[in-house]
């Protein structure tokens, strides 16, 4: 049972990094497709990760903060 459960999270790990990895170049090929300028998609591509980031951050060392007291 303990063998399945973990197999199960093994491919949907697989499956959300292979979906996030397509995502990328199929949101480029349709921002291009619209006519928004490179600059601007490739700005947005970097920005996310970042922002996605210092959210993270952020709530992480909120909890961490919240447990201590």
């Amino acid at each position: 049972m303990a063998t399945t459960i973990q197999h199960n999270q093994s491919g949907q790990r697989i499956r959300w990094a292979l979906l996030s990895l397509a995502g990328i170049p199929c949101g480029l090929i349709v921002a291009l497709a619209l006519g928004v300028p490179l600059q601007t998609v490739v700005g947005l591509l970097l920005i996310t990760p970042i922002l996605t980031g210092v959210v993270g951050a952020t709530v992480s060392a909120s909890k961490v903060l919240l447990r201590r007291r």
